[in-house]
């Protein structure tokens, strides 16, 4: 029986067992049915203070095990949390929480921990906390700390995160300062391949705003640039483009795309390419490719370019393929008013060269014509003419201009015109005043003539009141030796 005695145990496997002391009495019994006397065994409690138990993610539906939580943050998608949304704590001898600790142990370059909202009960952010480590303080109950701990949230707000997976570890102290276990958050980082952002004029000198570009093509002026000297590409995950298109979108007759000079680096045509739309390929850096598109120029060689405004889209492509957003350059064009050509003689056939006339006055021989038959009147931008002027610039006695016939169409003879300046106005086409001028004559019935070379000068006027230039007639005059004239009475 001293044994069998030796042999029973006390035990409570609870987690929390009373601590008040327990007493166990003790008797044996002999083989008349004596009992012996009262042996008391004492027994004083010694109660271990315990954790809390901490579980990032009850059910593991994260597919995290244990105490820890798996999520994933994606680059430019905002904010998450860092813990799941059934947060547990629990603690078998203690309702209160004292504290938090939120530690983010590989932080990397703009990386940050914060709190969302305002926090539960009497539960604070301590002062010595930072971006990357959140202390929380303040008696809270159990629930207040999972509800603080389900407020914490981690970002990376810059376009070029790094993709390292990010560790967080969670501990939580109780009201006797005891720590928990260390919960573990893992965060997997999505990176965006960000698009290269291009700006044709950075700081917007061409009025243009945004990334965008505002330039003027004077007709005859030359080629011109379309981006402006200041053109930039960034990118956030990429030093190197692999292409670009220049674009015009809205080509009229005569428009042509082209590149000034050797392109830089690796920089080619393609040659798909078209007069109207450029495209660049080959591996390039940032900079090589802004000076590949201020290269890039736009011209319309014609006498008269049409006068819609132009609009050239412009894109480049980083190394991942993938495209910048698209940059605009409008054109205003600013068109020449172009002069009429006027030719008194086109094919020469006077001996004349250029724009003039030659011809022969015979006296006696009646009036002659001051411009020759294929008198002709360009203009590359103006269909009608309303005016001309022909002056007989070194008059001599007896000399007179004057009109043979009627005048086609609506034009007439100006009522300041004189004798030996015959002013034509009223709008006309072309062909019209090609045939007004070849009506103009030139006389001198005198008996005497002087010998002297007449020089008749003509202009035309078109519609927008552009002047042409000078066309000459000279009249060499040819005189008649005239018989005396004898009367006996």
């Amino acid at each position: 029986y001293e044994t069998a005695l030796e042999q029973i145990r006390f035990n409570n496997p609870s987690a929390d067992p009373d601590p008040t002391d327990r007493t166990i009495t003790v008797t044996v019994t002999d083989d008349t049915a004596v009992d012996s006397n009262v042996g008391t065994t004492t027994i004083a409690i010694v109660t271990d203070d315990d954790a809390p138990v901490l579980d990032l993610d009850l059910n593991d539906s994260s597919t995290a095990t244990g105490a820890d939580f798996d999520t994933t943050f994606t680059e430019g998608a905002g904010e998450i949390a860092v813990t799941d949304s059934d947060t547990t704590i629990t603690d078998p001898d203690s309702t209160d929480l004292s504290g938090a600790t939120i530690t983010l142990t590989n932080a990397q370059t703009g990386d940050v921990l914060s709190v969302s909202g305002p926090l539960p009960g009497s539960i604070v952010v301590d002062g010595a906390s930072t971006a990357t480590n959140i202390i929380l303080t303040g008696t809270g109950t159990l629930a207040e700390y999972e509800t603080a701990l389900e407020q914490i949230r981690f970002n990376n707000p810059s376009a070029d995160p790094d993709p390292t997976d990010r560790t967080i570890t969670v501990t939580v102290t109780d009201d006797t300062a005891v720590d928990s276990n260390v919960g573990t958050t893992t965060i997997a980082i999505v990176t965006d391949d960000d698009a290269p952002v291009l700006d044709l004029d950075l700081d917007d000198s061409s009025t243009a705003t945004g990334a965008d570009f505002d330039t003027t093509f004077t007709e005859g002026g030359g080629e011109i640039a379309v981006t402006d000297s200041d053109t930039t590409i960034t990118d956030p995950d990429s030093t190197d483009m692999s292409g670009a298109t220049i674009t015009l979108t809205n080509a009229q007759t005569g428009d042509v795309l082209s590149v000034s000079g050797a392109l830089p680096g690796s920089i080619v045509v393609d040659g798909a390419s078209t007069a109207t739309n450029i495209i660049l390929t080959g591996t390039g850096t940032l900079a090589e490719y802004e000076t590949a598109l201020e290269q890039i120029r736009f011209d319309n060689p014609s006498a008269d370019p049409d006068p819609t405004d132009r609009t050239i889209t412009v894109t480049d492509t980083d190394e991942t393929a993938v495209d910048s957003h698209v940059a605009t350059t409008t054109i205003a064009i600013d068109p020449d008013d172009e002069a009429p050509v006027l030719d008194l003689d086109l094919d020469d056939s006077s001996t004349a060269t250029g724009a003039d006339f030659d011809t022969t006055f015979t006296e006696g021989g009646g009036e002659i014509a001051v411009t020759d038959s294929d008198t002709t009147i360009t203009d590359p931008d103006s269909t009608d003419m309303s005016g001309a002027t022909i002056t007989l610039t070194n008059a001599q006695t007896g000399d007179v201009l004057s009109v043979s016939g009627a005048l086609p169409g609506s034009i007439v003879v100006d009522g300041a015109s004189t004798a030996t300046n015959i002013i034509l106005t009223g709008t006309g086409t072309l062909a019209e005043y090609e045939t007004a001028l070849e009506q103009i004559r030139f006389d001198n019935p005198s008996a005497d003539p002087d010998p002297t070379d007449r020089t008749i000068t003509v202009t035309v006027t078109d519609d927008t009141a552009v002047d042409s230039n000078v066309g000459t007639t000279t009249i060499a005059i040819v005189t008649d030796d005239d018989a005396p004239v004898l009367d006996l009475d």
